[in-house]
């Protein structure tokens, strides 16, 4: 079971007493300031939620083909990191908007989250589900479609903290074309030790909509995606992901997200865990900020 239905419950019912604000006008759920700054991070993991189970999905027989560092964007927005191209550097037309006379170094900090010049013209409000469709701006899955990396500076507003299962989310209804490739803004968290860089496998899956109520899942490996973690919210880093490296075009249904922990520079000093239900001394969680398809075209019925 999801551990934060029971949370947006309880927060819900305090609508009333509570002044209720979203952040760009499009995040649609209340939150404490720090809900998700204080206590173990296990206590906050998203878990459970498979929108396709109990559905009809077929998959290929074969095994999901596993791509190297070469096959995908991994780092900041425009720094390359790790040997491997920038986001930036792949998808040059899905970062539109630079500041004069700089390089944006700290596109999460409050300067660029509250700066008017600049919205509609970076790649989340632009390219953003709910942006464009306002279909996607409604429940928790909002939080990922609404191109909002801070929400008034504050990372606890924006975010999915993953456990290594991680979930399935079908779209409100599907997309015709999905464009270029899928864009992810994520970090890890972890809450013991300091930052570091933590190698997770992810598993990366679009579901296809058959119709008739049937669904084809495609999934592809991508190898060592190194994720900046530490117990505070700095270093995201931007996963561009083209969407040559899948035969399933469209339309698009929905997409699932998991992930196999695999080397942490901790691991020899503390037992950590990136599953919900293990006990350990500490957990690890993939954080994930956003997710959107540039060039994606709106959906059919």
């Amino acid at each position: 079971m999801n551990r934060r239905n029971g949370c947006l419950l309880a927060l819900s019912l305090l609508v009333p007493a509570l002044s209720l604000t979203s952040c760009m006008d499009r995040v649609q759920e209340l939150y404490g300031e720090d809900e998700y700054l204080r206590g173990p991070l296990v206590d906050y993991y998203f878990t459970g939620r498979d929108d396709f189970e109990g559905r009809e999905v077929r998959a290929n027989d074969v095994l999901p083909p596993v791509i190297g560092e070469d096959g995908y964007a991994l780092g900041d927005m425009d720094k390359a990191a790790h040997g491997r191209p920038s986001p930036r550097d792949l998808f040059p037309e899905w970062f539109s908007w630079m500041p004069e006379g700089g390089t944006i170094s700290a596109y999460h900090a409050e300067a660029h989250s509250m700066e008017q010049s600049y919205l509609g013209k970076d790649f989340g409000r632009t390219a953003s589900l709910s942006a464009k469709d306002p279909s996607f701006a409604d429940g928790i899955a909002s939080r990922i479609y609404d191109g909002q990396l801070s929400c008034h500076s504050y990372h606890s507003k924006a975010f999915l903290n993953l456990d290594q299962d991680g979930m399935a989310l079908m779209f409100p209804h599907a997309i015709e074309e999905p464009g270029d490739g899928i864009l992810m803004s994520l970090r890890g968290g972890s809450d013991v030790g300091g930052a570091r860089d933590v190698s997770v496998s992810v598993n990366l899956t679009l579901y296809l909509d058959l119709g008739e109520g049937t669904y084809f899942a495609e999934t592809v490996v991508l190898e060592d995606v190194l994720l900046h973690t530490n117990d505070g919210g700095e270093n995201v880093s931007f996963l561009a992901v083209p969407m040559d490296l899948f035969e399933t075009k469209g339309p698009l249904a929905g997409f699932g997200l998991s992930y196999e922990y695999r080397e942490d520079p901790l691991s020899s000093e503390y037992e950590i865990s990136a599953k919900a239900e293990e006990k350990t001394e500490g957990h690890f969680g993939l954080l994930l900020y956003e997710f959107t398809l540039p060039g994606w075209t709106l959906g059919i019925s």
